[in-house]
């Protein structure tokens, strides 16, 4: 069984807690690509909770999405954190992302 899990926010870890992190001590949010991107979101608590039921009613060799059903441009998102914290949010230029982040920044 696989459980697949989207963009994973709550609390101050992962990649939107990282945003609050750099908003707060930079002032700024950079955000990656043209921003045009679509990510699914699901909380931290609705994605244990999910973990749950799959141990508890998954079926083997099933894969399950675990999202709240958003799809919100990163540039929104980016912009929304920005904004609660006084801050900016800019692109990070593609090939930036690419080059600090490898095949983590080409997903």
């Amino acid at each position: 069984m696989v459980l697949r899990p989207a963009v994973v926010y709550g609390e101050a870890r992962g990649i939107i807690g990282g945003w609050f992190e750099e908003a707060l001590t930079r002032r700024t949010i950079n955000y990656p690509g043209d921003g045009e991107q679509l990510w699914p979101l699901v909380h931290r608590d609705d994605l244990a909770e999910a973990y749950l039921l799959a141990l508890r009613r998954g079926k083997r060799g099933e894969v399950y999405l675990a999202s709240d059903g958003s799809a919100l441009r990163v540039k929104q998102l980016a912009g929304a954190v920005a904004k609660a914290c006084g801050a900016s949010a800019k692109a990070w230029p593609a090939a930036q992302v690419l080059e600090k982040l490898g095949p983590y920044g080409a997903a």
